[in-house]
């Protein structure tokens, strides 16, 4: 873990230890505070269809724009296709796999691991691709 992640963590687990629950604003601040020695900082959010309140998505969107805005910090943010709008000043990159590359993929990782050797890879197959089917 680098020098940044560890400082807020320690942050985080300051404010659990006290049973007092870290508020954006304060996390946001805790970021800012230690990126002026990290001026190359990258932050990843993956999942972000999984906030599911509108309005903690917007705050989690007003807080990264503050980094954003206020530091050199760039911002990934990962999600699948879902039903709420982002941003218009948010940049979008569309990206789905084909379900050959999918099949082609699985088949090779089956093939490479002695776990899946006994198992019908085939039922297997099938089974993830069909829950894959839209990503």
């Amino acid at each position: 873990m680098d020098v940044l992640a560890e400082q807020v963590v320690a942050s985080l687990k300051t404010a659990k230890s006290r049973n007092i629950p870290l508020s954006s604003t304060e996390m946001t601040n805790s970021i800012l505070q230690h990126l002026d020695s990290h001026p190359q900082t990258f932050i990843i959010i993956d999942g972000f269809d999984e906030v599911l309140q509108e309005s903690t998505r917007i705050g989690v969107f007003n807080k990264l724009n503050t980094l954003i805005t206020e530091s050199f910090v760039k911002v990934l943010i990962t999600s699948r296709p879902s039903s709420y709008e982002l941003p218009p000043s948010v940049p979008k990159l569309e990206i789905s796999a084909a379900s050959y590359d999918m099949e082609a993929y699985i088949k090779t990782e089956m093939e490479q691991n002695p776990k899946f050797h006994q198992l019908d890879q085939k039922k297997i197959l099938s089974v993830v691709l069909k829950k894959a089917s839209g990503m």
